[in-house]
């Protein structure tokens, strides 16, 4: 499966593209693409850009979260839709703690 990080720079048509849309240097992205990472702190900018080349704003979402998951080590197994650990979510309304 392709890198999400690179299915996002494809979106924009290349790196540089993609640095220009988040006011980034293609130095930055270009450390990202190589390490296939994409810092947390981007995750609603990014989101946000790919919206603005057409995406819905969940499957941008899922997108970078991907890219969140994948310079992490992580494949996102174990994890519900929404991207949450089921175990850890709150109980509803009137549940009782187990």
């Amino acid at each position: 499966m392709t890198p999400a990080i690179d299915q996002i720079l494809a979106a924009f048509g290349g790196l540089r593209s993609f640095a220009r849309a988040l006011g980034r240097t293609p130095s930055t992205v270009q450390y990202w693409r190589e390490r296939s990472f994409l810092p947390s702190r981007e995750r609603d900018p990014v989101a946000r850009a790919l919206v603005g080349v057409g995406f819905t704003r969940r499957k941008a979402e899922r997108l970078v979260d991907r890219a969140i998951l994948d310079g992490a080590g992580l494949d996102g197994a174990g994890l519900d839709a929404a991207g949450l650990d089921a175990a850890h979510e709150p109980a509803g309304e009137g549940a009782v703690p187990t």
